[in-house]
């Protein structure tokens, strides 16, 4: 069973971009969505926010995303360390897995 961080990922497309007013800089995947009272909503994740890095490793996909916290978990870690951008400001943040 997946861990359910609560985030609805998409690619960052030209389109999706100019949408949510993203620089042509960030790479990573987009958050275009989460979900309420979420292990993501209660991290303070919000949509338009972009992913940098699960853990230590780069992302450029939603699959890339899934299976890094599949991983996480399967390693029992508690949490998982996503690194965020928005607004040219990156951070860390740890997001607790849901206890299913």
């Amino acid at each position: 069973d997946t861990p359910k961080l609560g985030v609805y990922l998409a690619e960052l497309t030209p389109e999706a971009r100019q949408r949510y007013r993203i620089g042509k800089d960030p790479e990573g995947v987009l958050i275009t969505s989460v979900q309420q009272g979420s292990p993501a909503e209660k991290a303070g994740i919000e949509a338009g926010q972009v992913i940098n890095m699960v853990g230590q490793e780069m992302v450029t996909s939603p699959q890339d995303v899934v299976s890094r916290v599949k991983q996480a978990a399967v390693d029992n870690k508690p949490s998982v360390l996503l690194m965020l951008e928005h607004n040219g400001m990156q951070r860390f943040v740890a997001v607790k897995f849901a206890s299913a």
